[in-house]
């Protein structure tokens, strides 16, 4: 069971680390919602990719370099009510390992509105309209 601490401030709530969660969305029948931390930084770089895993549900790829050895990638839903949901690419430096950049590949499922066509992904490079394909 993963630990995550909760914060609220001025009514707002935020999840704290790359959490996931039983909170449900519109579509998504109590199923676990994965949350990136808002300390981690947003990632940059990658390339990405949607498909169909049954009517509902997605797969989201993001394939690239991280900053060095010790980062942990984190590609989850923002932590915002709005429909359809957005996702975002993040990550955090454990503080040990090369500086060189390292090739990663995180994959992360989510429930999605039947007949969604494209999904977006944020970075630090901006927001991206992922295409979601036929499985």
């Amino acid at each position: 069971m993963r630990a995550y601490i909760i914060v609220a401030l001025s009514g707002v709530l935020s999840v704290v680390g790359c959490t996931t969660s039983k909170t449900a969305g519109p579509n998504e029948d109590r199923a676990s919602v994965k949350h990136c931390d808002d300390s981690w930084e947003f990632g940059r770089g990658a390339k990405y990719s949607a498909r169909w895993v049954t009517e509902t549900r997605i797969v989201i790829i993001a394939e690239g370099d991280k900053p060095g050895s010790a980062y942990d990638v984190c590609l989850g839903e923002q932590n915002i009510e709005i429909f359809p949901p957005r996702y975002e690419l993040r990550w955090k430096s454990r503080g040990t390992g090369t500086a060189q950049q390292t090739p990663f590949t995180v994959q992360e499922q989510f429930n999605v509105a039947r007949g969604q066509k494209s999904v977006s992904v944020k970075d630090r490079d901006g927001d991206h309209q992922v295409p979601i394909k036929d499985r």
